[in-house]
């Protein structure tokens, strides 16, 4: 049996043209990383674009303590649309 690795699409919104494109982000999952790294303190960093939905967006984060702690966090956020000049 071959093991495959897969890669998390996350759409790049680098320029106006592909903020301004029209295209509704509708994506359900909008950022997946399954190797976040720690910093001294435990803090961990990630950035990721919200989808185009006027709902509020879940975020779940989940991860295993070095002890084998399961660790899960669940918040709620309201996204405002932006218009980037």
């Amino acid at each position: 049996m071959e093991l495959r690795l897969w890669e998390f699409y996350s759409p790049a919104y680098d320029t106006n043209a592909k903020v301004e494109s029209g295209i509704p982000d509708k994506r359900i999952t909008i950022y997946w990383n399954p190797n976040v790294e720690l910093d001294n303190q435990g803090k961990g960093y990630f950035e990721f674009y919200t989808s185009d939905s006027e709902e509020g967006q879940t975020i779940v984060v989940e991860g295993i303590t070095a002890d084998g702690k399961i660790l899960i966090r669940k918040l709620i956020i309201q996204v405002s649309q932006v218009k980037i000049q």
